[in-house]
């Protein structure tokens, strides 16, 4: 029996302006620390929420960029989220009636929408600290109270959910060192996300609704939603589990790094290089020894560069892979037996695998014929990296002058700068340089894109 949808709008204050009316079509999917958006190609700006709802010359002006719109199903808030509009079109179909249909981001897309607006070196900018804790100050340093800016101080709608209490390290997560200046928020916490990861603990992170009016920023460590991997509620899928669709296996070896140069700031021998192994992976065969370089000349100490090596060489683990596609069905029901977020134990091959419903999607139609709801949900596996081996410091003797080293002033941007035989100028990110280049011969300059 399809569930009962209720859909409260709200002004992007909060004020309560009604229930939507006419709902004629509801589709919305959530990603686990993710915006949801579709990104396949040709699918341009196709929004992770679409409302359908008959014309009213009333309802128009009420949707307004960053209106709020609650989704309640079966008298519960959906996946704890609201959802901002931001895309309202009117639709004159042939038969000569009129629709509105709403596109909408959940909540968390907010942490697109700001960056860590803090200088190099700042103590704002330069952080070691639980990977849930540097989250949490992040925000309130450019969303809330504790931004240098008060202009970006937004706390009366959006706040920060209590750090974790542990007594060794005042968070819960393990200790990460991030370099974030000038970077989207979104993509910092995506990047402690992975670090904690890298570190053997799954971090996540969502914006919540808290009150019509207020949002609150929170951080999960393993399940978003229920763990039910735990004995007492555990949930193990198999291929003959009602509502599974499809389960596949794989085991991928071709991407595989087993020991990462992280290189640093600094130029010729006085260039700092962390080097971060796993010596399981090498021992594997002859040939098991994968070396890579990760070019790391924004991190500003061997702690940064420690942590963009763990997360680097976690990115190249062995690619043990575990996909399952659920249907929600009588007897195994969302919302009821299994909800998103939620982290389950997948049997498939001879293994038990811990996996996480990272997507959750629903699609709710309303005809004459009545109502029709499909729920799908995408499982991807848990798989946590060994321990790996402690890192170690070395120098290096490359021949390179840095185009860090014309941002910091060791070269005036507006002179003249040779690049002598056999040496290279890196120039990444998105700068102007101004000034003339001079190339001798045999020289290189190498643009990172």
């Amino acid at each position: 029996m399809p569930s009962n949808y209720t859909l409260w709008l709200y002004s992007a204050w909060g004020t309560l302006r009604g229930v939507l009316p006419d709902v004629l079509h509801l589709r919305y999917r959530r990603v686990v620390n993710q915006t949801g958006h579709y990104r396949a190609e040709h699918v341009a700006n196709r929004l992770p929420c679409r409302i359908v709802v008959r014309h009213s010359a009333a309802l128009l002006p009420l949707l307004e960029a960053d209106s709020r719109i609650e989704i309640w199903r079966d008298g519960r808030l959906e996946m704890e989220t609201c959802w901002l509009v931001q895309r309202v079109r009117v639709r004159h179909t042939a038969g000569g009636s009129a629709v509105i249909e709403i596109g909408a981001v959940p909540a968390l897309s907010l942490l697109e929408r700001r960056i860590v607006a803090y200088a190099v070196g700042s103590p704002q900018a330069e952080r070691t600290a639980p990977a849930d804790v540097l989250l949490k100050a992040l925000v309130r340093e450019n969303w809330g109270s504790a931004a240098s800016d008060p202009t970006r101080n937004q706390s009366d709608w959006l706040r920060v959910a209590p750090d974790a209490a542990s007594l060794a390290t005042g968070g819960a997560a393990p200790v990460i060192a991030l370099a974030t200046a000038r970077q989207v928020l979104l993509d910092v916490a995506h990047q402690a996300s992975a670090a904690a990861h890298a570190a053997g603990t799954l971090l996540r992170f969502d914006v919540v609704r808290h009150t019509p009016a207020m949002l609150e920023f929170r951080t999960y460590l393993g399940a978003r939603g229920t763990d039910r991997t735990h004995p007492a509620r555990q949930l193990v899928l198999t291929p003959d589990t009602p509502g599974v669709q499809q389960i596949s296996f794989s085991d991928d070896y071709e991407d595989t790094i087993s020991l990462v140069y992280a290189a640093g700031q600094g130029a010729e021998r006085t260039r700092q290089i962390v080097t971060l192994g796993d010596p399981a992976r090498i021992a594997r065969s002859p040939f098991a020894r994968r070396e890579r370089l990760l070019d790391a000349r924004t991190a500003h100490d061997d702690a940064q560069l420690a942590t963009a090596a763990q997360r680097a060489l976690a990115n190249g683990q062995p690619r043990q892979t575990v996909q399952v596609q659920l249907r929600s069905v009588a007897g195994f029901a969302y919302g009821c037996e299994w909800a998103w977020g939620d982290r389950v134990l997948v049997a498939v091959a001879g293994r038990v695998i811990p996996a996480t419903i990272t997507t959750v999607e629903v699609q709710v139609t309303y005809s004459v014929a009545g109502v029709q709801e499909q729920i799908t949900a995408l499982l991807h596996a848990d798989a946590l990296p060994l321990a790996p081996a402690s890192p170690s410091v070395t120098a290096t003797d490359e021949t390179e002058i840095t185009f860090q080293q014309i941002q910091r002033g060791a070269v005036p941007a507006v002179s003249q700068l040779t690049i002598p035989t056999q040496a290279q100028l890196l120039i990444y990110g998105r700068y102007l340089v101004a000034g003339r280049l001079e190339l001798e011969a045999a020289a290189q300059l190498v643009v990172l894109n």
